[in-house]
C-alpha cells in the first residue's frame, strides 16, 4: 500500500502539472482504477516494445527514442532497467540484448530514477539530462 501511494502521488502530480505518464508495465493499475485521473498512454507497452525491439522495427523504435530524448513523458513507470548485455550463449540472451539496446539504454540516457519501489518491483523514472550520444 505504501508503494502504491507513492506511485499514485507521483503520477497524479505529473498529470496535475500538465505532463504525461507512461506505464511501460503495471498498466493494470489503470484498469482497476488505482491511478485516478491518469490517462492511458497507448504507445510503448512492455510486450509491444519487446516485439518491436526483437523485430528491429526502426520506424517504431526511432519514434520511441525521439520521445525519450524530447522528454515526452514526465513520469515513466517501469520495472527496474539496467544496461547488462548477456550475449547469445545465455538463455534468452538475444532477447535481453535487444531490450537493453532499444529500450533500457535509450531510456536511461534520457531519464533518471526518482524512486525505487522495492515491494512493487517498480522504478519511477523522470526526465534527466541527456547523457548519451
Amino acid at each position: 500500500n505504501a508503494d502504491l501511494e507513492i506511485l499514485r502521488q507521483a503520477a497524479q502530480q505529473a498529470v496535475m502539472n500538465g505532463g504525461k505518464v507512461l506505464l511501460i508495465n503495471q498498466r493494470h493499475l489503470l484498469t482497476f482504477g488505482e491511478l485516478p485521473g491518469v490517462p492511458l498512454e497507448t504507445d510503448y507497452e512492455l510486450v509491444f516494445l519487446m516485439e518491436m525491439a526483437m523485430a528491429g522495427n526502426a520506424e517504431y523504435l526511432n519514434a520511441f527514442h525521439t520521445d525519450l530524448q524530447n522528454h515526452r513523458f514526465d513520469l515513466i513507470i517501469s520495472e527496474p532497467l539496467n544496461v547488462q548485455y548477456q550475449g547469445r550463449l545465455r538463455s534468452f540472451g538475444e532477447e535481453n540484448d535487444a531490450w537493453v539496446e532499444q529500450v533500457s539504454a535509450p531510456l536511461l540516457c534520457a531519464y533518471q530514477p526518482l524512486a525505487t519501489l522495492e515491494t512493487a518491483g517498480v522504478v519511477l523514472y523522470v526526465p534527466g539530462p541527456n547523457r548519451c550520444p
